[in-house]
């Protein structure tokens, strides 16, 4: 099946393992030139490693704690620097500690709106200029 996306450039976050992982393969299999992050190295190598091994290209990666502003702005210039400006950003986001409503504090419940609803915002900032300037992209949302 063709989507019409060959070359163009997409950035996957939390893409080491999961849904994630499965999206940047997708991506790679339909000519994108794909982008992933991760805050776990070895897991993120790893991934890089098989995708590699499996389709002959090498997703470009960045080490990326999305609850760090600056990884994530890191991570967005990484990716433009070296694939161009990006056309699509599939924020995906693992989703906070699991727990019971009556046991979360107000501090946990503030992390988990950093991890999932700041995060994108932060990402979507960075790579909503590009898209303009292009009059066009996508960004797609996962938690």
């Amino acid at each position: 099946m063709n989507f019409h996306l060959k070359d163009k450039t997409v950035l996957i976050t939390a893409a080491s393992m999961g849904i994630g992982r499965a999206v940047a393969e997708c991506f790679i299999q339909e000519g994108a030139r794909v982008g992933i992050c991760s805050r776990n190295n070895r897991n993120l190598m790893k991934a890089a490693e098989e995708i590699k091994i499996q389709y002959k290209v090498e997703p470009h990666w960045s080490v990326c704690d999305i609850n760090n502003p600056q990884d994530i702005e890191n991570t967005v210039k990484m990716v433009e620097n070296t694939l161009g400006k990006i056309d699509i950003l599939v924020n995906n986001c693992g989703g906070p500690a699991a727990g019971y409503f009556e046991n979360l504090n107000d501090i946990k419940w503030a992390e988990a709106v950093d991890q999932v609803l700041m995060s994108v915002i932060r990402f979507t900032r960075l790579v909503l200029p590009g898209m303009q300037q292009k009059n066009w992209g996508r960004i797609i949302n996962i938690t």
